[in-house]
């Protein structure tokens, strides 16, 4: 069809999706300055995304149109006076240059070889005659320039092909302290909303609590939703503050003070969920009533440097990491070594602080020691007891490896099992070949055979995860020990 927009002739055409790898290539514009570039770089990475989203979905995928500028003559021979016709070009020296649609037309390329049937279909193509390098530079910048990218929450509220969206609107409608509170448009609250969350936090949450579940087979959509439901519904009955505002207190006025409502809380809570349900599948309930006890007052300055800087919150990576790690500790759960660093500055304050308070003491009348003191000195003795309780040796036969923290027990016992000249298997949240298959909240480390081995649990789990990898490989008869730092042996 031939047609005019911005005073220039062009036509829209529909090709077959087997004609496009044949039609346009793709120039390597890295070579080129930018400024002699007439498009971006094609950038391979988002490639495969693009191409899976196609097999994925091939009842109801969807492409916009491919723009693309031809450098031959061209003949149209109209068939109607509507501006149906044929147009004929000589496809050698067409020469394409790609306006928009590259990373569109090299997945097209990639799926086809992976499902052929896709050559049938069809896409639509938008032709305008090269004219300039300045006239395709300038058709790129229009083309890209006022396009924005829908808001995550619009993508969480339209996508019906993303199950865990799905999940994330039931727990909103299901759960008393959501209902009415969340905030559907909104990446970031308005700072005069009257809701307490929003989609998106939510989303990213419950992406932390149901990460093992939606990589496991049976991941379920009812299983999840009850799942969700349970935890969130549980949590909301241990943070008071939320309850405040079912009681009359308007949300602005607990946002203002208060950070139980930001992002990188509720994406810590997810975490934490995943990590206690697991740890605590038949008592998991129990163990969050300690978070009762939180003070989630943004004047606690307990949060400076965990999720606040300099009285602001901040929602990073290390901040969701520090964040999780705080959460554990006030719940008596075990922290991973780089859980333990990401909140050392605290461990060095309240260590100073109890010296400057055992330095008051120390000058009163032994007679005179308070309720404040014998809480401090059972606090130092479970910090000692911790501490005595550390693993320092791991035993395997004949071979004795040195540890210093209880996650290199595992560690220790694979690097073993492929000094012994054996495979590793694949074990679904314990060993993969890579870091990618593994829950977001997941604790893992490097083998020396490059594999991975997750390694986010306590002692004991740990090492029992270390006989569970021996049987995996055939060793049942292989017996290890692990030496702890108060002279305890524990056999695995």
């Amino acid at each position: 069809m031939e047609a005019i927009i911005g005073q220039r002739t062009y036509y829209a055409c529909v090709m077959k999706l087997s004609s496009i790898p044949k039609m346009f290539t793709f120039t390597d514009w890295i070579e080129f300055t930018a400024e002699d570039r007439e498009q971006r770089v094609l950038n391979k990475k988002r490639i495969p995304d693009i191409a899976r989203y196609v097999l994925d979905n091939e009842d109801g995928y969807l492409f916009s149109s491919i723009t693309a500028s031809y450098k031959c003559k061209v003949r149209f021979e109209p068939v109607s006076s509507d501006g149906l016709g044929f147009l004929e070009m000589d496809l050698e020296e067409a020469n394409f240059v790609i306006n928009d649609g590259q990373h569109r037309c090299a997945a097209i390329a990639q799926a086809i070889k992976e499902n052929p049937a896709l050559r049938e279909e069809s896409i639509s193509v938008l032709l305008f005659p090269y004219e300039s390098k300045q006239r395709v530079q300038q058709m790129f910048s229009d083309l890209n320039r006022y396009v924005v990218k829908t808001a995550k929450s619009l993508d969480i509220l339209f996508d019906q092909r993303d199950i865990l969206a799905k999940v994330t609107l039931e727990v909103c409608e299901s759960v008393p302290a959501f209902q009415g509170m969340v905030d559907k448009d909104n990446v970031s609250l308005p700072a005069r909303s009257e809701k307490m969350f929003t989609l998106s936090s939510l989303y990213d949450a419950n992406q932390e609590l149901l990460a093992d579940k939606r990589n496991s087979d049976d991941a379920f959509f009812n299983e999840l939703v009850i799942t969700g439901v349970d935890y969130w519904t549980t949590v909301s009955r241990f943070m008071p503050d939320w309850q405040r505002v079912k009681n009359g207190i308007r949300p602005i006025e607990l946002r203002q003070e208060n950070i139980s409502t930001h992002s990188v809380v509720l994406r810590a809570l997810g975490g934490l969920g995943a990590e206690v349900m697991k740890q605590f599948p038949s008592d998991w309930k129990n163990r969050l009533a300690d978070l009762s006890a939180v003070n989630w007052s943004k004047k606690n300055r307990e949060w400076e440097n965990v999720c606040m800087v300099a009285n602001s919150v901040v929602s990073n990576r290390q901040a969701r990491l520090a964040t999780k790690a705080y959460l554990k500790r006030k719940l008596a759960l075990p922290l991973t070594e780089s859980e333990e660093k990401s909140i050392a500055h605290l461990t060095a304050r309240n260590n100073a602080d109890t010296a400057s308070s055992n330095g008051a003491l120390a000058k009163k009348e032994h007679s005179e020691t308070t309720e404040s003191q014998v809480n401090q000195s059972a606090y130092l003795a479970q910090q000692r007891r911790r501490q005595t309780n550390r693993a320092r040796e791991v035993q395997i036969g004949n071979v004795r490896e040195s540890v210093s923290y209880s996650y290199q027990i595992p560690i220790v016992i694979a690097n073993w099992i492929i000094q012994q000249g054996k495979a590793l298997p694949r074990i679904p949240n314990f060993v993969h070949p890579s870091n990618s298959g593994f829950a977001s909240s997941a604790q893992t480390k490097e083998l020396k055979n490059g594999c991975f081995i997750e390694v986010g649990d306590d002692q004991g789990r740990l090492i029992e995860k270390g006989r569970e990898l021996l049987n995996a490989c055939g060793l049942r008869d292989v017996g290890f020990r692990v030496l702890l730092d108060d002279g305890t042996v524990k056999n695995g």
